[in-house]
């Protein structure tokens, strides 16, 4: 979407304007940080370089003169930075954004505001244990209600510390070697922090939060499954974790709830702290993929999916009701509750994972039970496009037969599972029969 004298940018959604607070205003149509980033990922897996070079270049062009990426901007101009997710987000898009398209040029282009972002990020672990804290920044994820106003939340230290980890490789191949080390050591430094501030040692479990005080909270919420997509939690509590947000307690039909109903401050409308959304819902299957359990990542890949048929056809609702699956939120067409049906089925079942600088691409698929073949075309890594078919040999069981053939574009280096690499190049297609995905950390970078 264009604002005049604005940008260009990702709007996060829309809807009809109505009395009150939507007087004049249809839905969430103006830019959002933490909204384009979540996005990005699903934008770059569908192949849409060119509007995800759109989203990022707007958040750097927004940015405060501190580094700091923008919570919202209006279609006015007005800009508010009162999210502490925002910025290391946008960090990680910008490594993803490389690792997609191998646009180097325009990462350059905007590698000052890159450096500006990290040093933010940096500036506000005020305590000096790796982790950034939220006080005096803005929110993590939840913005009000009881779930409120950690000092320092799991699901933003994740975030900084897997894009510390992806910032590292691409700072190197930008030639910014300071940058690149920096990163390397925020990285290490928020991993340890994180397991050893946000860890119970009795139950595995990760903290929602620390209060000011640094105590923590540990509240079992949907947002515990942001660390595990992530690959920041890899303890095996996490299956745990993933088996109650796959329950009844936490799972409708339509999507995961915040909180469980059996939590006494469940609500269903609760925007924080009981509906249903669909991101949420996404995030969980990413994570359930992540840890192998395929079945899990397709029931909550299908709730998602099952918006585009529930109201407007084709949209996807922000919010819903966390008891009856109505709608409950500002907008019946969010951005990012309909990349919750790409980002779960490109990374999390089909488990790709490009590095097109390198002009190189892994494939760890992971099928649900019952699945007897998946075909997926069109995938695009730099200049390169190739189809990719997986089948499980009725008489092998326990593998896939994979084969990929390069549409359009040079050759690229392709991994089929637990393979050696092989080039792929016209007329010649790649194939290869892989054990089963099964193993934790699926699809790691």
């Amino acid at each position: 979407m264009e604002a005049p004298g604005v940008g260009r940018g990702l709007a996060a959604g829309y809807a009809a304007s109505r009395p009150g607070w939507g007087d004049s205003r249809p839905g969430y149509a103006w830019f959002f940080g933490r909204d384009a980033c979540w996005c990005g990922d699903a934008l770059l897996a569908a192949g849409m370089f060119d509007e995800a070079r759109i989203a990022l270049e707007f958040l750097a062009d927004t940015a405060d003169v501190t580094g700091k990426v923008a919570h919202e901007v209006s279609t006015s101009g007005v800009a508010h930075y009162d999210a502490a997710d925002a910025t290391p987000l946008w960090l990680r898009f910008v490594a993803q954004y490389a690792d997609w398209t191998g646009d180097l040029d325009t990462v350059r282009a905007r590698w000052d505001a890159v450096r500006a972002a990290f040093a933010f990020v940096l500036s506000h672990d005020r305590d000096g244990d790796g982790l950034p804290e939220n006080t005096g920044v803005g929110h993590g994820w939840v913005e009000s209600g009881p779930l409120g106003g950690g000092g320092v939340t799991s699901y933003t230290a994740a975030i900084w510390t897997e894009a510390a980890r992806r910032l590292a490789p691409l700072a190197r191949t930008m030639g910014d070697g300071a940058l690149a080390r920096r990163s390397e050591v925020a990285a290490e430094r928020a991993a340890a922090a994180f397991e050893a501030r946000l860890r119970d040692p009795r139950t595995g479990r990760v903290a929602l939060q620390l209060d000011a005080e640094g105590r923590p909270a540990g509240d079992l919420t949907a947002l515990a499954a942001v660390p595990i997509l992530l690959h920041v939690d890899t303890n095996p509590a996490a299956d745990d974790i993933l088996a109650a947000l796959a329950s009844e307690d936490f799972s409708a039909p339509w999507g995961v709830r915040m909180i469980g109903r059996r939590d006494a401050r469940y609500r269903p409308r609760g925007y924080h702290f009981g509906a249903v959304w669909p991101l949420y819902t996404g995030w969980a299957s990413l994570a359930a993929f992540a840890r192998g359990r395929a079945q899990e990542g397709w029931q909550h890949l299908t709730a998602v999916a099952s918006c585009a048929f529930a109201r407007g056809r084709g949209a996807f609702d922000e919010v819903l009701d966390g008891d009856t699956g109505a709608a409950a939120g500002i907008c019946p067409d969010q951005a990012w509750s309909a990349a919750m049906v790409i980002s779960p089925l490109v990374y999390g079942m089909m488990g790709i994972r490009p590095s097109a600088p390198a002009a190189r691409c892994s494939v760890a698929p992971l099928l649900p039970p019952g699945w007897e073949s998946a075909r997926l075309a069109g995938i695009r890594v730099g200049r390169s496009r190739f189809s990719l078919a997986i089948e499980r040999p009725a008489l092998a069981p326990g593998t896939y037969r994979c084969e990929a053939r390069l549409e359009e574009g040079p050759p690229v280096a392709l991994q089929l599972g637990d393979a050696a690499p092989v080039a792929l190049v016209p007329g010649r297609p790649v194939s290869a029969t892989v054990p089963e995905g099964r193993g934790r950390g699926h699809g790691k970078r």
